[in-house]
């Protein structure tokens, strides 16, 4: 790491497990310096997510087929736990980054945050 590196983490009063984790780099520029930057949510978050949409995924596979030719509605819980779990997950990040993204760009003085 060296002077031109960034790490930012907003400081929220509430828990939000998919708040962005912003990592950039500092460019210098004729006329000021640009903020090349990624968000991404924490790594133990995409782990749990992965894991628990993985098991979802498993008991879909192997419980709905059987579920429906028994006329089952329990049918249905594994593909919503799969579908509540990518939204809140999509959610939960693309609003934090959309906050994170106007707040840096207020910071650092931009004239319009980058799309």
């Amino acid at each position: 790491m060296n002077g031109t590196d960034v790490r930012i983490r907003r400081a929220i009063r509430y828990k939000n497990s998919y708040l962005p984790r912003i990592h950039g780099r500092l460019e210098p520029r004729a006329q000021g310096s640009r903020l090349a930057a990624t968000m991404s949510m924490h790594p133990f978050t995409i782990a749990f997510s992965a894991v628990w949409l993985a098991a979802a995924l498993v008991i879909a596979v192997l419980a709905v087929p059987n579920l429906i030719r028994e006329k089952n509605p329990l049918a249905i819980i594994p593909v919503g736990m799969i579908v509540f779990m990518y939204a809140m997950m999509s959610v939960g990040f693309w609003v934090e980054a959309g906050i994170a993204r106007r707040r840096l760009a207020e910071i650092l003085h931009a004239s319009t945050p980058p799309a």
